[in-house]
């Protein structure tokens, strides 16, 4: 009966020590599959975060300006400036001028229009607040 009684302790002993290692095997499987997860979280956010830096950076705009505007500014915006690039490539539609710029090009082109060409102002500023750049 004492061997009996023995042996059934081992078992229940080695029982809980199954049970526990289990635990501990589910335990560190959930905290694994989380750590894969947070690590591909990580690689999505750091992939869309340079996706949109991306085109953050390089956002466009179409800027309609009549061709009195345009002419004025013309005359106006610097040879080697960013924005001359985009003037010399405007596209006439019309009694329009349509100039195709990015955000960075357009805000000189502001600067420039407001001391020489306040007919285009109005245009640059509608185009760019439109674009949803805050001036």
């Amino acid at each position: 009966m004492t061997q009996q009684k023995s042996l059934y302790e081992t078992s229940k002993v080695l029982c809980r020590q199954a049970d526990k290692l289990c635990r501990a095997a589910k335990i560190a499987r959930l905290e694994s599959k989380e750590a894969r997860e947070a690590s591909a979280i990580r690689r999505l956010l750091r992939k869309n975060f340079w996706a949109l830096y991306r085109t953050a950076n390089s956002l466009k705009l179409k800027i309609f300006l009549d061709c009195a505007s345009y002419e004025r500014l013309v005359n106006y915006v610097v040879r080697d400036a960013v924005s001359h690039a985009a003037i010399n490539a405007a596209v006439l539609l019309g009694n329009t001028r349509v100039i195709d710029c990015d955000d960075v090009e357009a805000r000189d082109l502001l600067v420039r229009a407001r001391s020489h060409c306040p007919g285009a102002v109005d245009r640059l500023v509608e185009a760019i607040r439109a674009a949803g750049i805050i001036i």
